[in-house]
């Protein structure tokens, strides 16, 4: 078993290894102490118990035991590629992805939260009336919300890539996943898989540009500027952080940038997870004495 694998079993402790994991590692492998000591400083909790309720569910039908349609593809070398394509991409790529999401998020969190511990306190009441005291060079926070956009986008990308697999296609991109589903419509899997991705395609335009005019706040970070995460803007009645790629307090936005942010988590956790059920239910009905997807995906 690898031992990535084994450290991404879901847990609720905000520490990186449950002690009983740690205490194992410990006793059974050589210098456990440094190597205990290596994951907590470099490693990330694992998803929590919600976050992983869809990957397991898929892990159980792939594995448990594991069905015959799967057993065959991995019988041959050109088959074992596609397997190792989805097995590999949905419980390592995917799911370490998503735990860059969270990192990233708890980067902006920490940093927010110490903003607002330095400013809850101060008086800001010398500032005059109807004037605004703009704060740059806040990169720290812009650095993390770039590399948050990045991850929730490569997400996307890793799914897709997976699931794509098991069609037998390639598809390096969410934006051409919707092609492969539709070459492959024949496929009940593709089907659902399509109603699912069209349910929150606009949820995803911030990660996502729509072909059109539309720039998604991700190619803009890529292709065009460095986009700002917002701008401090203290007045005499406080202070609220203001604009940047989430359109903060601009538009009928408000909150904190955290706030938007973890949003934005909520429908990433839900696609992931209707994904899952739904790619893990198509399979099961797909396979009960059918044959398997072939070859060609007619793009």
């Amino acid at each position: 078993m690898k031992l990535r694998y084994f450290f991404n079993y879901p847990m609720t402790e905000s520490r990186v290894l449950k002690p009983k994991i740690a205490s194992l590692i410990r006793a059974m492998t050589l210098a456990g102490d440094s190597v205990v000591d290596v994951i907590e400083i470099a490693g990330v909790p694992p998803l929590t118990p919600e976050q992983h309720e869809g990957f397991e569910y898929l892990h159980n039908y792939l594995f448990s035991p594991q069905p015959p349609w799967l057993q065959e593809l991995r019988a041959t070398p050109a088959g074992e590629r596609w397997y190792l394509r989805l097995v590999g991409g949905i419980f390592d790529n995917v799911q370490s992805a998503r735990l860059a999401v969270e990192y990233h998020f708890g980067n902006i969190k920490a940093i927010e939260s110490a903003v607002h511990s330095v400013l809850q306190d101060r008086d800001l009441s010398t500032i005059p009336p109807n004037q605004t005291v703009a704060v740059g060079n806040t990169q720290k926070l812009e650095f993390e919300y770039h590399a948050y956009v990045f991850a929730y986008r490569r997400t996307l990308e890793y799914l897709s890539r997976a699931m794509a697999g098991y069609l037998k296609c390639d598809c390096s991109s969410f934006n051409r996943f919707s092609k492969v589903l539709t070459a492959k419509r024949s496929s009940n899997v593709a089907t659902r898989l399509q109603v699912v991705c069209d349910e929150f395609d606009e949820q995803f335009a911030f990660v996502v540009s729509d072909g059109n005019e539309g720039v998604s706040v991700r190619d803009r970070i890529s292709h065009y500027e460095f986009t700002s995460a917002g701008s401090y803007n203290l007045t005499r009645d406080g202070f609220r952080l203001i604009g940047g790629g989430e359109v903060l307090h601009l538009i009928g936005k408000a909150g904190t940038l955290s706030e938007a942010l973890e949003e934005r988590l909520r429908v990433l956790d839900a696609f992931l997870s209707k994904m899952l059920h739904e790619f893990t239910d198509a399979v099961r009905e797909e396979n009960q004495g059918a044959a398997l997807p072939t070859s060609s995906c007619g793009l």
